[in-house]
């Protein structure tokens, strides 16, 4: 997952700044709810 974003990163450079955003965006709602998840499993 972290190389897959730093892959895309420099992939990204030269891409609109809207879908920059909506990527970083989407990104770290997807971590965040990732994390919570395997939290939530754990238990």
């Amino acid at each position: 997952m972290t190389m897959g974003i730093i892959v895309m990163t420099f992939m990204f450079l030269n891409f609109p700044a809207g879908l920059v955003l909506y990527w970083l965006t989407n990104s770290l709602v997807g971590f965040g709810s990732q994390m919570v998840f395997r939290r939530y499993l754990d238990k």
